[in-house]
Order: C-alpha cells, then structure tokens, then sequence
C-alpha cells in the first residue's frame, strides 16, 4: 500500500528515549553543559568565548566560515575552529610599573578620541573580558587584526554595524 504524502511542514520530532541522548555539542550550543562538562570544557575554551560563538550564529564575520562546534552542517561548508579575539587589547587591563601605566593611559586616551570618553570606564580591568569587547574571527584574521593589518569602520547607512 503506498502512503501519500500531505504536505505542510514536518513536525518537530518529540522527545522520546528511542532518540539518544543530545550529542556534546548539541549541549553545548543550548546552555545544557552538565557542571562536570563546563568544568572540563572551560579548561580547553572560555565560556565566554562560547557565549560570542552563538551571538554570531558559530561564524566568522568576515569569511562566513563555520565554527567546528557548530551543530549546524551546511552542505560543502567548510569548518574551522575560530578564534574569540579583543578589539581592545587585553594587555591594556593591567600595567605592571609606573613607566607601562603612563604608556597605556596615552593608549587609553588615543582610543578615547575616537570610542568616546567613557570606554575606559566600560571596559576598565577585568571588564576587558566582557562580551561586549570580543569579537570572533578566523584565525588569520585574527592574526592579521592583532598587527593592525585588519581593521573595521562604521557602517554608514546601520548604526553600530560594522
């Protein structure tokens, strides 16, 4: 007997014990991590490196490279494991002598003039690390935006679109 097929959308598969349990990144990509996997996976990438991948759908801005870690698997689609890189730099979130302070506090002043005044205050020690200051990349891109060879501007039409 042959079944015809209705048409419409097929339905969401219900949860059912006959489908196995979620893969590693199928946890990882809706926030289900158990506390032993956080634990194991923060020792190999930050957590908020993870939190950047899935804000920018598990792929890079510049190449539309997909993140390894990806559940999605575009048909032809390249992966790679990308990068969480920050726009400004980590180094600036800590001065070790008097002669680094006074050096970064004319950085910090430098980028001022062009972020605005109050960056410092948002991004000031530890807050270098925040979400907001992270941006994904492959790894060439990173390589080439840490030595200043890549660089982004203001969209002219989309506020802070970059």
């Amino acid at each position: 007997m042959l079944v015809r097929a209705q048409g419409g959308k097929t339905p969401v598969p219900s949860e059912h014990p006959s489908r196995g349990p979620d893969t590693f990144e199928q946890r990882l990509v809706s926030g289900r991590l158990t506390v032993r996997e956080k634990v194991q996976f923060s020792n190999c990438i930050a957590i908020d490196t993870i939190k950047a991948l899935r804000r920018c759908g598990f792929r890079c801005p510049i190449t539309g490279l997909m993140d390894r870690l990806s559940s999605r698997r575009p048909e032809g689609m390249i992966r790679v494991t990308l990068e969480a890189a920050h726009i400004i730099p980590h180094s600036l979130s800590e001065a070790k002598t008097e002669l680094d302070r006074e050096q970064k506090r004319k950085v910090w002043k430098a980028i001022g003039i062009f972020a605005g005044e109050e960056i410092r205050m948002k991004l000031d020690g530890q807050k270098i690390d925040s979400l907001d200051n992270i941006i994904i990349l492959e790894h060439n891109n990173h390589v080439a935006f840490g030595k200043l060879n890549l660089w982004f501007t203001q969209d002219e039409v989309f506020l802070n679109n970059f």
